[in-house]
């Protein structure tokens, strides 16, 4: 059996919301495990077209503190909903601040040579192993 890989994230500002939000935008206390999947991969420089190559990639998540223990903010937005100016209306989101989150990866069934598991670590201890990507790094809502 293959130990699983620890890496910690610090996010400054992130949303996680949920698919049926609307008018006020809640967030999730965690990430999704996609969205984690996602970031990896763009760590990594991994074009979308190629991310069924690591699928099968075994993932928990964990947050140091209790879920809900990460400071929260609630912003303003003045969001534009047509063309017009007319269709302009308030609408509030929920941001979390400072969340840290602990992530561990393993193989699993991921049938990548080599593992998203050993990529990983492997990248952070060598920039030169990035492929090409462009932006900034963001986990859950880069706006």
């Amino acid at each position: 059996m293959v130990n699983p890989v620890p890496i910690r994230i610090e996010v400054p500002v992130c949303a996680f919301r949920p698919y049926e939000s609307r008018e006020y935008q809640d967030t999730f206390p965690i990430p999704p495990p996609s969205t984690v999947y996602g970031m990896l991969l763009s760590f990594l420089g991994i074009r979308r077209e190629d991310k069924a190559k690591h699928r099968g990639v075994e993932m928990a998540l964990a947050l140091p503190d209790e879920p809900g223990r990460t400071a929260r903010s609630r912003v303003f937005r003045k969001l534009r909903r047509g063309s017009d100016l007319e269709t302009t209306r308030p609408d509030y989101q929920d941001l979390l601040l400072d969340l840290k989150l602990w992530i561990w990866l393993r193989p699993g069934l991921d049938s990548s040579v080599p593992p998203l598991s050993t990529l990983i670590p492997a990248a952070i201890s060598d920039t030169k192993m990035i492929g090409q990507r462009s932006g900034g790094l963001s986990l859950g809502e880069s706006s």
